[in-house]
């Protein structure tokens, strides 16, 4: 492992290594850090060109320096990475973000299963309102909330929502006065939820333009 200087200056070297340090504010899949790492990018007032084997290869060289590791190794895709306690005294330090240690109570291997399918990541987050409490929805309710951040299919909302079901994330739920079946989120569902909505809370908390 380098020197506590030798990864400042290095982490700071390169708007891509950058961008990674900077998404990583909860565990991540490479698909998910790449998705933030565009965003920080444009919002830095660069081409967003990074590739999925960018990313990936980024990852593996902050592992090697002892700056993130792997909270849920997948056997193929979804494997989860997140910040050492080393690696968040360096992000700390160098850009002044203060990225909390993640919950030593979640099930790593659902919450992977979840985010590497857009749609279903999607559905789950659509049952929280922007304040963060927890709503009852109906599908098509769940299609409107979702039509301009992403906008899909009946179909795609329908299988997305019942795969969170087996999963026991949303429930249904008895409505009086309707015959139309309801949903809303378990406690497994809700926590899961929060913890995935929490980058989305805190992304714009640092002025990403002062390290262009």
């Amino acid at each position: 492992m380098a020197s506590n200087d030798e990864d400042d200056t290095w982490i700071q070297r390169g708007k891509q290594k950058r961008a990674v340090a900077l998404a990583l504010t909860r565990p991540m899949t490479a698909t998910e850090i790449l998705e933030r790492v565009q965003q920080i990018l444009t919002e830095q007032g660069h081409k967003p060109r990074t590739r999925l084997v960018d990313v990936s290869k980024l990852l593996i060289t902050f592992q090697a320096r002892g700056l993130t590791y792997s909270v849920y190794q997948a056997k193929v895709i979804g494997t989860l990475h997140f910040l050492t306690t080393y690696g968040r005294r360096i992000v700390h330090r160098v850009f002044q973000r203060i990225v909390h240690e993640p919950p030593s109570d979640m099930d790593w291997e659902l919450i992977s299963s979840v985010v590497r399918a857009k749609t279903r990541k999607a559905v789950l987050l659509a049952f929280l309102d922007p304040g963060g409490d927890p709503l009852t929805l109906t599908v098509r309710q769940i299609k409107e909330r979702l039509q301009e951040t992403y906008p899909m299919s009946v179909y795609q909302i329908v299988r997305a929502k019942n795969e969170l079901v087996e999963r026991k994330l949303i429930v249904a739920v008895d409505m009086q006065g309707t015959s139309l079946i309801h949903y809303r989120l378990s406690e497994k569902g809700r926590k899961m939820s929060v913890h995935l909505s929490y980058e989305h809370k805190h992304q714009c908390q640092l002025d990403v333009t002062r390290f262009v």
